[in-house]
């Protein structure tokens, strides 16, 4: 993985501590209490269809792994333009120098059968939400930001989810905070429905301290409130008023409407905005996947907590040597190959790992797996028509790390 530029690490101890660039992928070693702030667009290099590469969060307090072929980004007054992959030098016996290294052919190279244990694991979901704590003036007491809520035009269902998060912010750490709202994600689905939705809305404007309306008023149309203005909430008409002069205000009433075109209106730009400054991602229990281990290997750094099920599989490792797998730190080994899957086994604690399937100029997959143990095994579908597959991780201790598998 690439190493953080002198003048990056000089910027700030946080900096450093929260951003690495690597070849093919940009990390955020975020955490509850060190929130990484994104600012991300879609911009895939390569001709993939935007609309099937998913939004990232703005915030996160839980660790990202940013393809740098799908993305561009800006952090730290830096912009980082999305770019084409760079994979190992070929052929690989020739390279004394790569940075690659270690390369390696698959651990089961030659045909074998293999006995593995199979284990059903629980899963984890994704959504975004958003927290009170990133966005409600930090010097309102718990009975301040109830009485704000009250005023709000949220119905009353949805205003008693408000006051549930009201107490969970002022209750706990932001850490307390993620283990609670995950949950809620797991056993709460139509809270959930609520977090991931309906909070969005823009009648939760009179709740967001600071700058934010401000800004986003600056630009827009003055034409275009005028349009919507008198289908507007009280509440969210006073925070309006509030964020532009007494001069334009009066200049926007007298303006001339304006019907914009469809998605450029104040109320569905607005709520783009709410969700782009301030979502979080979270992670959640959703689901089970197969895993595998070696039988009679130590469990003993084990979660067994996770663990639904175990039995016995026998695979047979197909012929591999023409497969070479390079990774930039020894905390993933590629061991072999059998009836179109790879399989990989984890060699350290690992909060995010992320498998990118390069199948054309045109096309590509990815999965992702988190909060996975030492010595894990997992299977990954082998695309017979994939040009190369590439992937990236971050350890639990935050540090991050990429892999490239190629054959010829």
């Amino acid at each position: 993985m690439g190493k953080l530029q002198k003048k990056d690490r000089q910027t700030s101890k946080t900096y450093a501590m929260i951003f690495a660039k690597g070849k093919n992928y940009l990390y955020f070693f975020a955490t509850s209490n060190s929130v990484a702030r994104l600012q991300a667009e879609k911009s895939p290099f390569y001709d993939y269809k935007t609309s099937l590469i998913p939004e990232l969060p703005s915030l996160s307090s839980e660790p990202v792994l940013v393809p740098r072929f799908l993305y561009s980004l800006q952090w730290n007054r830096e912009v980082y333009p999305s770019q084409g992959t760079i994979l190992p030098p070929y052929p690989f016996a020739s390279s004394k120098t790569s940075d690659w290294n270690p390369i390696e052919k698959a651990t089961y190279a030659k045909p074998a059968q293999i006995h593995l244990d199979q284990t059903k694991r629980d899963q984890y979901g994704s959504a975004y939400y958003l927290s009170l704590r990133d966005f409600v003036n930090p010097e309102l007491g718990e009975k301040e930001v109830i009485e704000k809520i009250e005023s709000l035009y949220f119905d009353s269902r949805n205003k008693n989810y408000l006051f549930r998060l009201v107490k969970i912010l002022y209750s706990g750490t932001p850490s307390e905070e993620y283990k609670i709202v995950s949950n809620l994600f797991t056993f709460e689905l139509e809270f959930a429905e609520f977090l991931r939705t309906s909070i969005f809305s823009i009648e939760i404007l009179p709740l967001i301290h600071g700058p934010f309306l401000n800004s986003f008023l600056n630009s827009f149309d003055d034409r275009y409130i005028r349009f919507i203005w008198n289908k507007l909430s009280k509440p969210v008409q006073g925070v309006i008023q509030k964020s532009i002069s007494k001069n334009r205000f009066k200049m926007m009433l007298d303006s001339p409407s304006v019907e914009p075109k469809p998605g450029e209106g104040l109320i569905e730009q607005i709520e783009k905005e709410i969700y782009k400054r301030f979502s979080r991602k979270i992670y959640y229990e959703e689901g089970s996947f197969f895993a595998y281990r070696f039988p009679g290997s130590n469990r003993s750094d084990l979660d067994e907590s996770k663990v639904l099920s175990v039995e016995t599989k026998v695979f047979f490792a197909e012929l591999a040597e023409k497969f070479e797998f390079s990774v930039s730190e020894p905390y993933l080994e590629f061991l072999f190959l059998s009836q179109n899957r790879f399989f990989f086994q984890t060699k350290d604690w690992i909060d995010l790992i992320r498998f990118d399937w390069i199948l054309s100029k045109k096309d590509w997959e990815s999965l992702e797996f988190h909060r996975l143990p030492p010595d894990l095994i997992l299977e990954i579908p082998a695309y017979p028509t994939g040009q190369y597959l590439l992937g990236a991780g971050i350890t639990k201790e935050r540090k991050g790390f990429e892999f490239a598998l190629q054959w010829f």
